[in-house]
């Protein structure tokens, strides 16, 4: 048996997030529920029918005539409609039925099918070079229960793409979508019922019979499915009435509504809600329409979920069992190590790399004791109780071995919102040095607070909330949201306390180095994240349809935007030189991580690879404009990470030689193991090309 692998994937959803304003009102049941063998009834945890117990079917003699019709591009070859039935050649293409190209790329079938049976299964293959066949996780099949002799029904189908039925799998629909199927996460209001128990409803001559089939693969636990459409029945696209559909199986779900033929063609659309009845996403594009003729009486529109973004990602890990050792295992790893490793696989950790803000410092710093002082001595205010919960976390915290990023926030972050509530908003808010530090840094400050507040609301319903070029709220209207009268305002002061604070501790802080005689440096990171107030701000600074990394095999994808440097020159590099202002207050040397992106970057397009360097040509004359804008900015040292890619005679000669650096030569950070790594003949090639050293 071979040596057992783990793969643990998470889920990196991309879905947008719809309209959340409106209360839970879902549980409305449609006129024409849809009816099931045996009769239906409703019960009271769910508006969906369920069966009774149905005795045997009696053999209906007759026939119906069913026209199968699907869209599908096929320069050479042929459609069929193949299945298990003898009528469908019994699973052989060959002799399955052919299709009738009917313009473009549409195709129909008419054919007659005996009353024999309560479900015809079947599927569409298109027949060319190579045969492309439907995903067969997915079992397509119509329900005949209920349709009398000589009825004709239209189905209006889509290729079920194998591609996208991979998410039916037990990898996702079990583990990764269906949490284990656990109790807790298996309620939903898309009630199961097998195939064979839906019916269809006797209609009058002015009415029609439609019904709603789509697969929808891409569903976490707890989520349903639902239709949302143009008539009563559907709703009348409210945002607080949906029909509720039935779970066939393998991610179908089906729903059934009685209209008026007058009312045809009916436009909808489907929706999924969570759990407690709040949009998680609705189809993009275009409203769907049902078709009809004027002999239609009943109808299937059977699709697949248009999700709003087309592509599921995610990322795993393939190890050994063997190489996952831990304290508890005997010599080797062993099968409940895998249990450690998967909570290593749902945990998160921060990156320092990715903030949210170039002007803001991170909560982690913060030492809650000494905000707990400052308000004792300077207010009097009795916050022992939080000191003492300080202490005691001190001693808890600092007996692991390794930092513990997300506990440590977690607890921090209660503290801090102790301390504000012990002190109080009033109290806070008008403290004269707050008001001085807030005054002199509204020019990130208001933005920043009213990007927190509006990052807290779009995590909540916006399933792509890491991108804020998705959110509806604009930073234009940071003023308002951060305004005492705002209903944001508690959040936006809860941003101010903890800021000013990490702002008077790393003051003194440096204080505390000058008087000393020692310098601090800080590091300035090449890249600024999607999520960040500097991108919700002044989206026009970044390339957002990019990607910023590095080349090789593979090619490195580092996820954050490159600079617009045409754009940020239109005003002198204004928010370099704000950025560099602000760090001034605190370090007297900065380093530049990855100074080489100055010069140029690799830039990669943000939905696909194949990179390439920008500029290509032009490189001194490029990166120097870049240094130039921001070397007069502040007194601060510059550093500049150098593994060899940019010489420093060519600083020096470019640069520092006609004095434009008021810090003096720069100190290269650069490791020594790179040295024969520099270029030969600087002057001429200050960077080196792709590929050569």
């Amino acid at each position: 048996m071979p040596n057992p692998v783990l793969i643990a994937t998470w889920s990196l959803l991309e879905w947008n997030a719809a309209d959340l304003s409106q209360a839970w009102k879902i549980f409305i049941q449609s006129p024409q529920p849809l009816r099931l063998k045996g009769g239906f009834a409703v019960t009271p945890a769910s508006p969906l029918p369920i069966s009774e117990k149905s005795t045997a079917k009696a053999a209906i003699d007759g026939k119906v005539t069913l026209v199968f019709s699907i869209g599908y591009g096929l320069d050479n070859g042929v459609m069929v409609v193949s299945g298990p039935s003898d009528i469908l050649g019994r699973g052989d293409a060959n002799r399955a039925p052919k299709m009738q190209r009917k313009g473009g790329e549409q195709w129909e079938l008419t054919l007659e099918v005996p009353l024999d049976k309560d479900v015809l299964v079947y599927n569409y293959i298109a027949m060319s070079n190579t045969h492309r066949y439907e995903a067969r996780i997915c079992e397509r099949s119509i329900s005949l229960s209920g349709l009398k002799p000589g009825t004709k029904v239209h189905l209006q189908d889509s290729f079920r793409s194998p591609k996208v039925a991979t998410l039916a799998t037990s990898c996702f629909a079990k583990a990764i979508f269906g949490r284990g199927n656990a109790e807790q996460y298996t309620k939903t209001e898309n009630k199961v019922v097998s195939p064979s128990e839906i019916m269809w409803d006797a209609v009058a001559d002015d009415e029609a019979s439609v019904r709603f089939v789509v697969f929808a693969p891409r569903l976490e636990a707890g989520h349903s499915v639902w239709v949302s459409g143009s008539v009563e029945a559907l709703g009348k696209w409210s945002t607080s009435s949906y029909l509720p559909m039935a779970h066939v199986g393998s991610h179908v779900y089906v729903g059934q509504v009685k209209v008026k033929k007058s009312e045809l063609p009916v436009e909808f659309k489907y929706v999924v809600l969570d759990s407690n009845g709040q949009v998680v996403c609705k189809e993009k594009g275009d409203n769907r329409k049902v078709a009809s003729n004027s002999d239609t009486r009943f109808v299937v529109s059977d699709s697949t979920f248009n999700y709003p973004t087309a592509v599921y990602r995610s990322a795993g890990v393939a190890i050994p069992v063997s190489g996952i050792k831990t304290s508890d295992s005997m010599g080797i790893g062993e099968f409940l190590d895998l249990m450690k490793v998967v909570d290593w696989a749902v945990g998160r950790n921060h990156v320092h790399f990715s903030a949210s803000s170039s002007f803001a410092l991170h909560p982690s710093y913060i030492r809650p004791a000494a905000v707990c002082e400052y308000y004792n001595k300077r207010f009097g205010v009795d916050a022992s109780g939080c000191e003492n919960w300080a202490k005691g976390l001190v001693d808890q915290l600092n007996k692991n071995w390794r930092i513990d990023h997300p506990k440590v926030m977690d607890e921090k972050r209660k503290l801090m919102d102790a301390i504000f509530d012990k002190v109080g908003i009033d109290v806070i808010m008008k403290d004269p040095e707050l008001q001085k530090w807030a005054e002199a840094s509204s020019s990130w400050l208001k933005t920043y607070a009213a990007f927190k507040v509006q990052l807290a609301k779009e995590r909540t319903f916006n399933n792509k909330w890491w991108d804020c070029t998705t959110w509806r709220v604009h930073a234009d209207e940071a003023d308002s949201m951060t305004r005492e009268q705002s209903l944001d305002y508690p959040t936006v002061a809860r941003v101010y306390f903890i800021q000013y604070h990490l702002h008077h501790q790393l003051k003194e802080a440096s204080r505390y180095a000058e008087l000393n005689g020692i310098a601090l440096k800080g590091d300035i990171p090449i890249g600024v994240t999607r999520c960040s107030s500097d991108v919700w701000a002044e989206p026009n600074l970044f390339k957002l349809d990019r990607n910023a990394g590095a080349p090789g095999y593979p090619e490195q994808n580092w996820g954050f935007p490159p600079y617009n440097w045409d754009e940020m020159h239109r005003d002198g590099c204004k928010w370099w030189r704000r950025r560099l202002q602000h760090m001034e207050q605190y370090f007297h040397a900065y380093r530049i991580d990855h100074v080489l992106g100055f010069f140029r970057m690799w830039e990669i397009p943000k939905h696909g690879g194949g990179g390439q360097y920008v500029p290509q040509g032009g490189l001194r004359e490029w990166g120097l404009k870049n240094l130039r804008a921001i070397q007069t900015a502040s007194n601060m040292m510059i550093c500049g990470e150098d593994l060899g890619n940019v010489p420093p005679e060519g600083w020096y000669n470019f640069f520092i030689g006609k004095g434009e650096c008021p810090g003096g030569p720069p100190d290269w950070d650069y490791i020594d193991m790179w040295e024969n790594l520099r270029s030969q003949n600087c002057k001429n090639d200050i960077i080196n090309r792709p590929g050569q050293v």
